[in-house]
């Protein structure tokens, strides 16, 4: 169940809270409950999958990093994503950013998504 939170942008992560936010309202570092809508590798080295991640708010676009060494995110599957970076792509739209402090762990429940996705 995700909580409705901002966090601030402290980079210790025992400042950081891990409780849940809904993806519309995420900022700088976060922790998210999502259900993987879409994913997909690229041809960069640097990056080892991206992924569409959905919950009752909305969606928004993950980026796993090569060197993050994280688990490939499954289409279908809900996972708590603790401690990823929001960042901003060229035209504005933030995107949640995994990597070597991201944990990812594998949901027994789904996450409610709107209809449709």
């Amino acid at each position: 169940r995700a909580t409705a939170r901002t966090f601030g942008a402290s980079t210790k992560s025992s400042e950081r809270s891990t409780d849940a936010v809904p993806v519309s309202e995420v900022e700088d570092w976060t922790t998210v409950e999502v259900h993987v809508a879409g994913a997909w590798e690229v041809g960069a080295d640097a990056i080892s999958q991206i992924a569409h991640v959905v919950d009752e708010t909305g969606l928004m676009k993950a980026i796993s990093w090569s060197k993050s060494d994280l688990p490939t995110l499954e289409i279908g599957e809900s996972y708590r994503i603790t401690d990823a970076v929001v960042d901003t792509e060229d035209d504005g739209r933030p995107y949640l950013s995994l990597n070597s402090s991201t944990t990812v762990t594998e949901m027994d429940d789904d996450v409610k998504t709107p209809e449709g996705l």
